[in-house]
């Protein structure tokens, strides 16, 4: 019983790690996303939605004045920022979904860690109750 303990114990102290290192994980990612949206704020649905119109306004624009060909580069241009700025906000999404997760791994490490000290503290009752009732069994010297 006494060696169950000590491996209760030692998987107790190697969750306690693992607590720490998640924990320390999500504290990283939470000021690393904090950081990014501070560096580049997300962009308003709205912005998208008048870029879009505004490049599909020029689209039309020229597609009425005929070739010219400096326009058209200006419009790839215009759809090159726009792609840009949609790519760089999944991007943020994920950062921010990863975070979540890792948040809720944290919770069910904590939930582990909680288990396990309610089993050590089973464990340490039955260790006791285990000892006493040998001392009781065992024949009296003396």
């Amino acid at each position: 019983m006494v060696t169950v303990n000590d491996d209760i114990v030692t998987v107790q102290g190697d969750l306690r790690g693992q607590i720490d290192r998640v924990v320390t994980g999500v504290r990283r990612l939470e000021r690393d996303a904090m950081l990014a949206a501070k560096r580049e704020p997300r962009l308003p649905n709205d912005w998208f939605a008048a870029i879009r119109a505004s490049v599909q306004a020029l689209d039309e624009r020229l597609a009425k004045a005929g070739d010219m060909p400096k326009a058209d580069e200006l419009l790839e241009v215009l759809r090159a920022v726009v792609a840009s700025a949609e790519a760089q906000l999944a991007t943020s999404e994920k950062l921010f979904e990863s975070l979540a997760t890792v948040g809720d791994d944290t919770e069910n490490l904590k939930g582990a860690m909680s288990e396990m000290t309610r089993l050590e503290e089973r464990m340490k009752t039955i260790i006791e109750t285990g000892g006493t009732l040998v001392r009781r069994l065992q024949p009296e010297a003396g």
